[in-house]
Order: C-alpha cells, then structure tokens, then sequence
C-alpha cells in the first residue's frame, strides 16, 4: 500500500515539476455528440509565450482550406487565418474580453486536471466550460464562445455536444506560434463566405437565357448540330438545353441546384421543370427533341390520342426532374403595378437538394429548363449547380419511371389530360432484389377554372404490384406568395389569383417530391400504376396531371 501511495504522489510531483518547467504546452482534444466520441479527428491547442494556435487534424471534407486560428494575449486579438486553394492567405480578426463567463463553484476532472465550471448563454445556446487557473498557460480550442483567465479544458454545449482535453504534453521549449503574416484582412462574414466558396464546386448552366415562344427559333434536327457546351433551343424557344461537364465522383457531394427567373413579358403563372436527360439507354429525350416526339416510346389511351415520351421502357428513360417551379404572375416585368404597400421581388429563386439523383450528375449530362409559355419576351433563367463536399461517398441508384409533363408541348407533346379514362401503367425489371428503395414521386395537378382539378383536390393511388398508397397533393400556403405575384388578378371578395389553394403547387414556388417507402423490391417484373380521378372537360376547359416518379436506392 505504501508503494503505491509513493508511486501516486511521485507521478503527481512529477506533473506538478513538468507544469512548472514547461515553457510550452500541446493539448490534444476530441469531441463526441450524445455519448459517441469521434476518434477520426482531433483539435490541437498549442500554447507558448502568451500566443495560442488552434488546428484540426485526421479527417476533414474533401477541398476544405487549410484554417488556423491564434490568440494573441498580449493585444486580446484572435484571427482566423486562411489559406485558400490558390495560395492566398485570408484571415479575419476581433478583439476577446475576458468578461463573458457566469462562474460557479462546480468541479470536474478532465484529463486529470481538476477544473471549475463556468457557463453562458449565446444565440440561445447554453456553453458549460471546464477551466483550471491551477496551469500557468491560458488557451481554449473554441475562442468563439470567449476566453477565460486559465486554460480550458472542456467544452459541453446544450448538455449534447462535448469537445474535451485527451492529452496534455508540456515541453521545456519554447515555440513561435504566431505566423509572420496574417495576409489580407477581411471581416468575419466575408472570410466565411470565401471558406464556402473555395470547396464549393459550382458549374454554371445558363447566365441570362430567355425562355419564351418564337416561330422564328431554329432548333438542331441531328445529333451532328449538338455539341461543346453551345445552349440549344428547342419547341419554338420554350425549351433551353446544354450539355455541360460536370464533378467527377459526384456520390461525395451534396447537391444543390439554384435557379433564377423572371418575367420580361409573360404575365401568368406557368408551369416549369429543370430536368437532366439520361443517355443510358438506346434511345432518350434528345431524339424526340432532335427528330420529333413520335421518336419516342408512346401508349394508347381509350380515347385514341398517343401520349409519347412519358413512360420509361426497356430502351428507353424519361427526362429526370431536377425542379418542378411555377413561375409566378408577372415578376419583374409587371413590377409598375402597384397594390398597397406590396414590395413586389425582383426575381424568384428556387433552391433544390438534387443529392438524390447524382447518378445523373457527375461527369457529363444534357440539362435543361422547360417553361412553357406563349409569350414572345417570356422569361429570364440563370441556372447553376452547386456541389458541397461531404465525403459520404453514399452511392444511389436512380430508376426513372415516368414523366407526364409535356416539355415538348410546343413541339406536338400532349398534355396528360387521359387520367378520366386511363391509369398511369409503368412496367419495370430489375435484376437483383432491392432493400430501402425509396419512390420519388411529384405531382401537380392543371385545369383553371372552378370545376377544374388545379383547385380541387384529387386523390393520388400509387399501386406498386398491388400494394396501394394514397396521396392528396394540396397547396393551401400560397397566400404566402402574394409579394412575388403583381400581376395577379384581384377577386371582389379581397383575395387574388396566387393566394387560391391549388393540387400540390402555387404560383412562384417549388413542388417538393413525396418520398413513399418499400423495405424491398425482389430481383425480376413489377408494375406501378398511377389513378387518379380527374374531372371532365367543360366545353373548351380540361384538366391534365403532371406527375414524374423515380426509384433511388442507397448502394
């Protein structure tokens, strides 16, 4: 018992001697969420001559910038200093009080160490600290939250999130932490903003095409007149197209796609798809656009009329929607008309997450927008992509199914006004048994008028190999909207056109797709069906659905 009581107190005397000499200190520090440590990186806190230098280590996102942080005590300064993909240093830089800290008589020991409890409170978020002043150095690997006189060692952040000391190294050198330029000073918010940029990879699609119906546009009619990244025009203009080169290895990105738009002389609220054509089959989308629409797979309805290009086959994919938009009625353009105090927007952007569908963009891929409209100025798109890194590597495999919306309306393509007499009937295979798949399905439904389906709702029956899903898609938010329409008529009873609720959309916004679940799909033929009741036609007025499906699976 009495040696190991002298091993205690000569391994203590041993680390009190080591403070004491020690003209430098290391402290190495992991985090963990609810329990779950994370061992795959570290923070490093180097402390030295009154000056700190704060670094990551281990793992980190693909094409992130090298960011260090330093303290400076002698002028209570902390910068965040940068070094960007091209070499340029960037950093920004505040001034730290020690004032920021609530102090209790709590007690903790963290690596060792026996440390006392602060607290405070930012943006709503409580921070607990675990400090000692027992150290001679001062430090903290989160200098955001605000700095104490002593060295922190633990950080607790709304009783979930734990950044904590693991090691504490004390060496007899000194170290120079302060490097001999900060570079370019910045604010904070512009640094930020130039840490996002640098390992975001954005491939613009279009800057500043007009949408819109012209007779005199001439469109490619072979493959010999498409090529490079030329944009291409297509069903009298209402159609642009490209084929752009995109990230390798798309699957460690998340996606985002951003489009702009407004009106330069089109009034009214239409409909509109950002969509990726995919190649992989013998025939795609391109061929109908080349060569005509009859170029494309088609079914029959009981009524007699051809529905061409809307069901995948064997040798052939439908167009994969990346953004079902609605334009909205007359931003921009009609900006003159005035109504209360409404600032109308100057444009309408959508925001997409497209992670899902990387499959279909990585490398090279033919992208377009589709708006279909009769208007000669018609409308204003800018498009690009946006790829984050997040080195996931999560693999999908993307399905299409079917795709009811006419792109090609002005080129022949029919609206799917059929679903009064005939279901939506997709016949698939696949080779091998599928787990987690999951149906992307969007679906808006068309007819203005009181009687028509856009503003009565209408069931969806999703039927795959027998097993039914019922959905009602309803938009009653778009009241929500009035600021982005100032072209909307105005009814005697107060409200106007945009504010109506209307079967899964609204003028000036996105239509979100419904994820349906299925624990598994076994290897071989299955059929989903698509019913949904529409109403009938009042004399020149009809109704007609816009719906797309996809199957992704997580690989």
């Amino acid at each position: 018992m009495k040696k190991i009581t002298y091993i205690i107190l000569t391994l203590i005397c041993s680390a009190a001697f080591a403070q004491k000499n020690a003209e430098s200190v290391t402290i190495t520090y992991q985090s963990s969420f609810n329990g779950n440590r994370d061992t795959t990186s570290s923070t490093i806190v180097d402390i030295s001559k009154n000056s700190a230098k704060i670094y990551s280590v281990g793992e980190s996102y693909p094409g992130s910038p090298d960011v260090v942080t330093y303290i400076d005590f002698v002028d209570s300064s902390v910068y965040q200093c940068a070094t960007l993909d091209n070499g340029q240093i960037v950093s920004s830089t505040y001034k730290f009080k020690f004032d920021n800290w609530e102090y209790t008589d709590e007690t903790e020991t963290v690596a060792g160490v026996k440390c006392k409890k602060a607290y405070t409170t930012i943006n709503s978020n409580r921070i607990d600290i675990y400090y000692t002043s027992d150290i001679k150095f001062w430090g903290t690997p989160a200098p955001r939250f605000g700095i104490t006189k002593g060295l922190v060692l633990k950080y607790v952040i709304n009783a979930s999130r734990v950044l904590e000391a693991v090691n504490i190294e004390y060496s007899k050198k000194s170290k120079e932490l302060l490097p001999s330029t900060y570079g370019k000073i910045v604010e904070s918010h512009v640094l930020q903003k130039m840490l996002n940029e640098n390992s975001t990879k954005v491939v613009d699609i279009f800057n500043n095409q007009r949408i819109c119906f012209d007779t005199g546009i001439k469109s490619p009619t072979s493959y010999s007149e498409i090529g490079g990244d030329s944009v291409y025009r297509f069903a009298n203009g209402t159609i642009v197209l490209r084929k752009v080169q995109l990230p390798d290895s798309a699957w460690n990105y998340d996606i985002f796609a951003e489009l702009s738009q407004y009106s330069d002389g089109d009034a009214y609220d239409r409909t509109g798809t950002v969509f990726v054509i995919p190649t992989d089959k013998e025939l795609s989308y391109l061929d109908g656009l080349l060569k005509g629409v009859e170029m494309l797979p088609s079914f029959e309805t009981k009524t007699g009329k051809r529905q061409y290009g809307k069901v995948s086959t064997e040798k052939y994919n439908v167009p994969v929607e990346l953004i079902r938009f609605y334009t909205s009625f007359g931003t921009r353009a009609y900006n003159k008309y005035k109504y209360g105090d409404y600032n109308w927007y100057d444009s309408i952007v959508f925001h997409q997450d497209v992670t899902a569908l990387s499959k279909y963009l990585s490398h090279e891929a033919w992208i377009g927008v589709f708006i279909g409209n009769y208007d000669r100025g018609g409308h204003i798109i800018n498009l690009k992509l946006k790829y984050h890194p997040n080195g996931s590597g999560i693999r999908r495999e993307v399905i299409p199914l079917f795709n009811t919306l006419n792109i090609m309306e002005m080129a022949g393509q029919s609206y799917s006004d059929f679903f009064d007499t005939d279901s939506l009937v997709v016949d698939f295979k696949i080779n091998h048994e599928l787990a987690n798949v999951i149906l992307s399905y969007i679906s808006t439904g068309h007819g203005g008028w009181g009687g028509g389906d856009e503003f009565n709702r209408k069931p969806n029956s999703i039927i795959l190999d027998g097993n039914k899903t019922v959905f009602t898609p309803w938009r009653c938010d778009c009241a929500s909207n009035r600021e982005k329409n100032p072209c909307s008529g105005n009814s005697p009873d107060g409200l106007t056109s945009s504010d109506y609720s209307r079967s899964g959309w609204c003028p000036g916004t996105i239509t979100n797709p419904i994820e349906f679940n299925y624990e598994k799909l076994s290897a071989g033929s299955h059929r989903i069906i698509i019913a949904i009741p529409q109403g009938p036609r009042e004399g020149n007025s009809f109704s007609a659905w816009n719906v797309s499906g996809n199957l992704i699976i997580e690989q």
